[in-house]
Order: C-alpha cells, then sequence, then structure tokens
C-alpha cells in the first residue's frame, strides 16, 4: 500500500506561490475563486493539490488540471479530483490540508483543537456518528471522503474499530496526524 502524500498551508498563500496559484486556475476555478466565501483558503487548497498531484505524478505543476463537480447538480463545489492521483482536502480556519496517494482513494479531515472540544461540538458529533470526541468525527469524515460520497452517507455508518474503519463492507486504514493545534485523521481505502 502506497503512503498518502500530506502537505500544509496557512491562507493567504504569500508572495510569488499565490501568484504561481492564481496563474494555475482554470475558468471555472477563477469563477469560484470570484465568488467563494474564504477565495484565499479555496485558492491554497487548489495549490496544494497542484502541488501534491505534481509530486507524485512527476507531471509539471503547470500542467495539473484540479477540477470538481458536485454529483447532485453538476456545478464545480463537488469533490476535487486532479490528474492521475485520488485527493483529499480539509479547512480547520485558515489552515489548509491535502492528502494525496495513487494507488487508492484517501480522505483527510482537520478540526482545530480550541474550538472542536466545545460541550455543544461534542454533543453534535455523538448524535451524528456515534463514538466520542473530535478525533472520532475526524476518523469518520476522512472514511466518508475516501469513500467519495461524503455527508450524502449517514455518518454512524462507518464503523471504527483502533486503526481500521469499514463502510458498506469496505476497509480503510486510520492515521493520526495531528498536530499541536489540530486534530487530523487520514483515511486510506484498502
Amino acid at each position: 500500500m502506497d503512503e498518502p502524500l500530506l502537505t500544509t498551508a496557512t491562507a493567504p498563500l504569500a508572495g510569488e506561490r499565490r501568484g504561481t496559484a492564481l496563474g494555475l486556475l482554470t475558468a471555472a476555478e477563477a469563477s469560484r475563486f470570484a465568488v467563494d466565501p474564504t477565495p484565499e483558503r479555496f485558492l491554497a487548497g487548489r495549490m496544494l493539490l497542484r502541488e501534491l498531484a505534481a509530486e507524485l505524478t512527476g507531471l509539471p505543476l503547470e500542467s495539473i488540471t484540479v477540477t470538481a463537480a458536485c454529483p447532485d447538480c453538476g456545478r464545480e463545489h463537488g469533490r476535487p479530483r486532479a490528474d492521475g492521483v485520488f485527493v483529499s482536502l480539509s479547512h480547520a480556519g485558515e489552515f489548509v490540508i491535502a492528502a494525496a496517494r495513487t494507488a487508492a482513494p484517501v480522505g483527510v479531515d482537520a478540526e482545530r483543537r480550541d474550538v472542536g472540544l466545545a460541550a455543544d461540538r461534542l454533543a453534535a458529533i455523538r448524535l451524528v456518528a456515534g463514538g466520542d470526541g473530535v478525533e472520532h468525527w475526524t476518523r469518520v469524515e476522512a472514511v466518508l471522503k475516501a469513500d467519495g460520497r461524503g455527508l450524502r452517507v449517514d455518518p454512524a455508518a462507518v464503523r471504527i474499530r483502533h486503526d481500521r474503519a469499514t463502510l458498506d463492507g469496505v476497509g480503510y486504514a486510520l492515521t493520526d496526524a495531528s498536530d499541536e493545534e489540530h486534530v487530523i485523521s487520514i483515511a486510506t481505502r484498502l
């Protein structure tokens, strides 16, 4: 099993990197950037996905295409896809994390520790996904992202046992990539 590559950024991107990211946006991405409520976070995410895809495929950054299409309406706000690799993206405030893998789907989810532990948020997590804590929630959401259907699937359908999860009979390896500020979970399809 190939291990996923991870990379992070804080929005907004600075200097030349921001200019490069803007220059790489497709017409559809530029349109979304113009109306996105968090445009700098969107831009950082697209750049991270392109950088990972270029690293994994050996293709030049400029030749990597990132697309997104909602499976329900077809508009450009669905799960991102990149040339030749499986990708996933998560945001926690201005923190952006991307994961990519060549062999099979990957999902990543991040939550800030300082806001993620509020009692009302924990109660909502227990209600929606079962289990306790933000760690459980990030694991569930990472699996839902790796599955590809996201929250169109009942989060309670994800079964977690130690460092493995299943959803509809499909297995996922779970990895903790947390840091001091964020709880980060990665799910890789087995």
